[in-house]
């Protein structure tokens, strides 16, 4: 039966073009669908059982996972930004607590969309308006949050 979940939940999931991966509480990946795979992709593969931090800089998603976990809501969601582990690529995402009702630290689900090249055009734009001594302060502000959660 597990079995037969399992592939329905990949059906579902395989033409969704965001990555969504399935994480238990520890951030071991129970399952990635294959936006995920093309968004993490490593030379060394996306593999099941892995951290979700083999691929993702750790800091966004522990405050995301622990922002959820203090307010207590059920439906509640967490946008962050993050970026790849070699800091290659930088991802919004979305992550949403999966509480089994058991007490323990509950699994998550995880949506990654990549932005690099919407950073990137964003920045082109900046840099032209900049040229003609103007600044934009979205990009200011989207600039320094992501400067700020890149921290180590």
């Amino acid at each position: 039966r597990l079995g037969q979940e399992k592939a329905r939940l990949e059906t579902l999931l395989s033409d969704v073009p965001v990555g969504v991966l399935l994480c238990a509480g520890d951030g071991q990946i129970a399952f990635y669908n294959a936006s995920a795979g093309e968004a993490l992709a490593t030379s060394a593969g996306v593999g099941l059982d892995r951290n979700v931090t083999d691929y993702l800089r750790a800091g966004p998603l522990l405050l995301a996972y622990d922002r959820l976990m203090k307010a207590g809501d059920a439906d509640a969601a967490s946008d962050l930004i993050c970026t790849t582990i070699d800091s290659v690529r930088v991802m919004a995402a979305r992550m949403r607590l999966l509480s089994d009702g058991s007490g323990v630290r509950p699994g998550y689900v995880l949506t990654l969309r990549d932005v690099t090249s919407d950073l990137a055009a964003r920045s082109r734009t900046d840099a032209l308006l900049a040229d003609n001594g103007e600044t934009d302060p979205v990009v200011e502000n989207l600039s320094s949050e992501i400067n700020r959660l890149l921290r180590p």
